[in-house]
């Protein structure tokens, strides 16, 4: 049985103290503590309500210990969680916390910001990393589970029980809805990263087992999308969102296109506006979505924690005029401060809380900034805890579990920033909220597209891609403008040799293949492929895995897409009705239909339009497909290295793939194990990525090869010596052959 403890916090602004109170479950006082703020130094406080970028700050100071060796900042973090057990918490509280063993809750219930605007700012206080002494274990390490309330914040929704019943029982599966959202000039995040791994987690480990569906909305999310989606789902039980945060609020686009924020309260408004449930969890892998202080409220107690504007202030009202600053007490700083917050327009919310006051029975957020590896892989462990150990654990406890799996068994790029271990904070109600019954969900049929395998002779040109990244705006395009209802229809991917397009249709199958049937994908890379091989090819596959299609064709074999020639049905008339045909097939299912490298269908030798079909047939085919698709829900994706005239005055969406923008070249190096090591490795190392980098020009195919040639320094200087004095368009050319001539 967990042993429950209540730790709650006051400030006496008159008498400038600090007051905390430790109850057990009953509310029944075991222990208290006073904190006189003029006690402490200012850089004391810094570090308890901004520890995140006063670790950053001292660690670049490049203090030395006694021995001469730099103090590491896990060092400085380890002063902060001594200074927050020994003079905040104080050893009694720290000594009832610790003297039992075994997992422990301790809720920090904090004062409504009306009340007591800086007891409330004691959220951003990392209690975790509390320990009784130097050298001890800190709170996190000893079983000890943290979360968050604050009186007006919860709002406890009678809904829970019907639907923690229905999902227990199996009646409903457990819907997991991930949301990663980019507004438009936002930093890249290895966002796709994060989302592959969560998929591989559920589609391996949970949805084998629990009775779980799982949908990703990403590129283009926008409160419209948003809403269409709950509206299509009936409702998510669980949602998780990744993107740019901020204090109160989620980064998306508008309908403009423009960048927009959505706060929690208008978040659960939009899903009420869907006429589904609110959902039971929430989890914000988003920066400072567990602050409760906005962007000015945040910077007056920083400004004033620094001292300076402080001190001028008392000088200025003592009368001195002296001119002359002087660092104020803790409590002249934080007084003002809190005055500075008081007046602020913006009030002291935080997204978690909005969401909990809204409905929202727990939320998982962040304290700080928080890094890319870190939240993949805390998201990764926590939902790995929750609905895939056989435990059951609670919410609170499969939070905690997962700080100890990242911490324990994180990568280097997970681990190295020390204060992220205590970045997210749980809110709102305690316990297992959702348990989803056993057995196989139903996604287990959906995993791939189907029919399988997607190209003949074992091509896997079309396979999901181990390393995406980059190509935002034009998913954004073809989600927006393509998949939705009403859209394009047909839309065409057009860019030179190499910059990634067959990479790019096979992240468009594996991201979207659910929303079809089929997907029928046809390659033209090696040899042209004729109208009339894909209209046979078209009809041989479905007869094989489509019922409605088979049964279609039994009744009535006129309606085949494909016809054999005969006297009856034979050139113009024929090659009509199959396209008839083949466009009666695309309404009854939902099919996504692709044509890979299509420039082999084309001629040499371009038009004003662009480049002709070389077999009249295609261009009538693509002519009808463009027309009629639309009120469909089939789609034709056609990637091409030249842009096709038959599509030039169609309703068809037209795209083009360039090479990388710089930051999309970082974000590839980052995601490539090879090249990301040499970010690691010494200055002359380091130097030759930021050649690639700079040499490469963002190109995919040359960034990707490059890799075989980084063993050996030499060789790869070599190599870049000779693509420098190469245009983008002949990299990919001069890069193989100058791998083929050092294997020969």
């Amino acid at each position: 049985m967990l042993l429950n403890y209540e730790l709650k916090i006051e400030t006496d602004r008159v008498r400038g103290v600090i007051r905390l109170r430790l109850n057990d479950h009953r509310g029944a006082h075991l222990e208290g503590q006073t904190i006189e703020v003029d006690r402490y130094h200012l850089r004391d406080w810094q570090a308890l309500l901004d520890t995140r970028r006063y670790l950053k700050r001292v660690t670049q100071l490049q203090e030395r210990d006694r021995t001469g060796q730099p103090v590491t900042a896990q060092r400085h973090l380890e002063r902060v969680g001594a200074f927050l057990g020994t003079e905040i918490l104080g050893p009694k509280i720290m000594a009832t916390l610790t003297a039992e063993r075994g997992r422990r809750s301790l809720l920090i219930s904090l004062p409504t910001a009306e009340a007591d605007p800086l007891g409330a700012a004691f959220a951003r206080v990392p209690w975790e990393i509390a320990r009784p002494a130097l050298g001890e274990r800190q709170l996190m390490e000893l079983g000890l589970i943290i979360r968050v309330v604050t009186p007006s914040a919860v709002r406890r929704d009678r809904s829970v029980a019907a639907l923690r019943k229905m999902v227990s029982t199996g009646r409903t599966p457990l819907r997991v809805l991930l949301v990663y959202a980019v507004a438009p000039g936002a930093r890249p995040l290895a966002m796709r990263m994060e989302r592959e791994q969560l998929l591989r987690l559920f589609e391996d480990e949970i949805l084998p087992r629990r009775r779980v569906e799982i949908d990703v909305l990403c590129h283009g999310v926008t409160p419209a999308l948003l809403q269409e989606q709950l509206k299509a789902s009936d409702g998510y039980h669980v949602i998780h969102w990744s993107g740019h945060g901020r204090h109160n609020g989620l980064e998306v686009l508008d309908e403009d296109g423009a960048r927009s924020v959505l706060s929690g309260k208008k978040l659960v408004a939009l899903i009420e506006g869907a006429g589904r449930f609110i959902p039971q969890l929430v989890y914000l892998s988003t920066c400072s979505s567990g602050t409760l202080m906005g962007g000015r409220d945040w910077t007056a107690l920083k400004t004033h924690l620094s001292g300076r504007r402080a001190a001028e202030e008392v000088d200025r009202s003592a009368g001195r005029g002296t001119g002359v600053t002087r660092e104020p007490t803790g409590r002249e700083a934080l007084d003002r401060a809190i005055a500075d917050i008081e007046a602020s327009p913006e009030g002291y919310s935080s997204t978690a809380l909005e969401l909990l006051a809204c409905g929202v029975p727990q939320v998982v957020a962040m304290r700080y900034s928080v890094g890319d590896d870190y939240a993949r892989e805390l998201a990764r462990w926590f939902y790995q805890r929750l609905l895939a150990d056989p435990g059951e654990p609670s919410t609170e406890s499969a939070l905690e579990l997962a700080r100890t799996d990242v911490l324990e068994k994180g990568s280097p790029g997970a681990s190295h920033v020390a204060v992220d271990h205590a970045n997210a904070m749980m809110f709102g109600q305690a316990g297992r909220l959702l348990a989803p019954a056993h057995g196989r969900s139903e996604q287990m049929d959906s995993l791939r597209p189907q029919p399988q395998p997607l190209l003949p002779a074992g091509r896997g040109d079309l396979d999901p891609p181990a390393r995406f990244v980059g190509r935002g705006q034009v998913l954004t395009r073809l989600n927006q403008s393509w998949l939705a209802p009403g859209g394009s229809g047909a839309a065409i991917v057009e860019g030179g040799a190499g910059l990634g397009k067959s990479t790019l249709a096979a992240e468009v199958i594996h991201l979207w293949h659910r929303r079809f049937d089929w997907v029928l994908a046809f390659q033209a890379k090696s040899k042209p492929i004729s109208a009339e091989e894909l209209f046979s090819q078209i009809h041989a596959r479905l007869t094989l895995d489509s019922v409605v299609y088979y049964r279609k064709c039994e009744k009535r074999p006129s309606a085949r897409v494909y016809l054999e020639p005969s006297d009856v049905l034979a050139g113009g008339a024929r090659y009509n009705r199959m396209r008839i045909n083949l466009l009666e097939a695309l309404r009854d299912e939902a099919i996504l239909l692709l044509l890979d490298g299509f420039e082999a269908n084309v001629e040499s030798i371009a038009g004003e339009a662009g480049f002709a079909c070389n077999d009249p047939e295609w261009g009538r085919l693509l002519g009808n497909l463009a027309t009629e698709l639309p009120a469909t829900h089939s789609r034709l994706l056609i990637t091409s290295r030249r842009p096709v005239a038959e599509l030039a005055g169609s309703t068809c969406l037209r795209l083009t793939v360039e090479p990388f923008e710089r930051a999309e070249t970082e974000l590839f190096v980052y995601n490539n194990e090879t090249l990301s090591e040499l970010l690691f490795g010494d200055r002359e190392w380091r130097a030759l990525l930021d050649r690639v980098c700079r040499v490469c020009r963002g190109h995919p195919f040359a960034l990707a090869r490059i890799v075989s040639l980084t063993r050996d320094r030499s060789v790869l200087a070599e190599a870049l010596d000779v693509l420098e004095t190469k245009d983008i368009d002949e990299l990919t050319d001069a890069l193989e052959l100058f791998i083929a001539e050092r294997a020969a």
